[in-house]
């Protein structure tokens, strides 16, 4: 498929997904198989849909069919569609810290959802479940989720540098060290989008417009939450993302491995600093 049949038949399963006012949000992740390279083609990923409040179908597999069919008809041919409520905590994880938000209505509903599967996923998963359980200090679930927030992306940038060092020149032909890098930076702006919806909810301002919470880096530099300085190379470490997830078809490495330095430098500041930065959002919502 050519970028941009596969550019329109994006824009219209989004279409298809806000005329079902019954989904709520959407995620594309990689299958098990391919959890390691990350999520990029439509047809090589799973599609993992959250309903709205009530708005579970009472026949499912009849749904599911019915969406899948109309998933063809727009050009949408070879992802599975998972139902995340009823999916397992381990395959509810994978596809919100593998794969990426294409869609929502409410950032507040997604997450609360985000949270909620971590903190199953922790409880029953994870090796690491009793250490973190020793590390919770009453200051709520949120707190926690920031956290690990934090944590993913101190984890997702270190292996991006030591990936290019490791590689060194055979970051232009190595396609493997190409997919753990992009990997790898796509996963560290999300754990970032996340700490950005996080402090933009401890503002005292909060969300003014829904659409804040569809741009929530760009609402906590409208309402100068962040450090002007900071708050720049962010934005520009998202445009970087965009050009990542949306161009993968067309994408010149040259330019990605150019703005790889000052991005990582930017992401190890927004977790480095995030105590502060989220203290001083609760400092002035008190």
């Amino acid at each position: 498929m050519r970028t941009d049949d596969r550019a329109t038949a994006a824009e219209r399963m989004l279409k298809l997904f806000d005329r079902r006012t019954e989904i709520e949000a959407v995620w594309l992740f990689p299958p098990r198989s391919r959890a390691s390279a990350g999520a990029s083609a439509i047809g090589s990923t799973d599609l993992g849909i959250l309903f709205t409040a009530g708005g579970t179908p009472p026949d499912s597999s009849a749904w599911l069919e019915r969406l899948t069919a109309e998933l063809d008809r727009v050009g949408v041919i070879g992802p599975r569609v998972v139902l995340l409520e009823q999916a397992e905590a381990t395959l509810r994880h994978r596809a919100i810290e593998r794969g990426q938000a294409i869609f929502f209505r409410d950032m507040t509903k997604v997450r609360e959802f985000r949270a909620r599967t971590w903190m199953e996923y922790v409880d029953r998963e994870s090796p690491t479940a009793q250490r973190i359980a020793s590390m919770r200090t009453g200051t709520g679930l949120a707190q926690d989720w920031a956290h690990e927030r934090v944590e993913a992306l101190h984890q997702h940038t270190e292996r991006i540098g030591a990936t290019l060092r490791g590689a060194g020149e055979r970051f232009a032909v190595d396609r493997a060290v190409q997919d753990s890098i992009l990997f790898n930076l796509l996963q560290a702006c999300q754990a970032s989008e996340d700490l950005f919806v996080e402090l933009l909810a401890r503002t005292p301002e909060g969300p003014e417009d829904p659409m804040d919470e569809r741009d929530p880096l760009g609402a906590l530099i409208r309402l100068g939450a962040l450090p002007p300085d900071l708050a720049g190379r962010l934005a520009a470490v998202m445009r970087l993302r965009n050009v990542v997830l949306y161009r993968y078809a067309e994408l010149d490495l040259g330019v990605v491995l150019k703005h790889l330095p000052s991005a990582i430098e930017a992401l190890e500041e927004l977790a480095t600093s995030w105590d502060e930065l989220s203290a001083a959002g609760e400092g002035a919502a008190g």
